[in-house]
């Protein structure tokens, strides 16, 4: 099921999954490309009304033990996170991607497919 919301022009999707066995409703904010402060606007708009946002983590990627999450990531399929990588709120890291180690990713930033990341950085 999708709800959708209207921002600055913007038709949102948020999307939501039904945990059938209690009332639990998890949403993500769905804003790509080069809408990452977009993004995180509604990120806050949610967080600030206690609505859970949980990090969606697609089960064919790899993430080593280390790796710091904020909230509402999203984590796609085939992606690698390597250890002692810290990532903030809203991060999308899309199809394929790969990050080395000891990286800092900021807050509402999107690694689009197959982008691979291999020297210490802080983006």
């Amino acid at each position: 099921m999708n709800e959708f919301i209207n921002y600055e022009g913007f038709k949102v999707a948020i999307l939501v999954d039904n945990n059938s066995n209690s009332d639990i409703f998890y949403r993500a904010v769905a804003i790509g490309g080069e809408k990452g402060r977009e993004r995180l606007n509604i990120l806050e708009i949610f967080l600030t009304n206690v609505i859970k946002l949980p990090n969606f983590i697609y089960p064919k990627s790899h993430i080593a033990k280390d790796v710091s999450l904020g909230v509402s990531n999203q984590i796609l399929a085939n992606s690698t996170v390597g250890t002692d990588v810290k990532i903030g709120n809203g991060v999308i890291i899309n199809s394929s991607a790969s990050i080395d180690r000891e990286y800092i990713i900021n807050n509402g930033v999107h690694i689009g497919p197959g982008v691979y990341i291999s020297l210490l950085l802080y983006i």
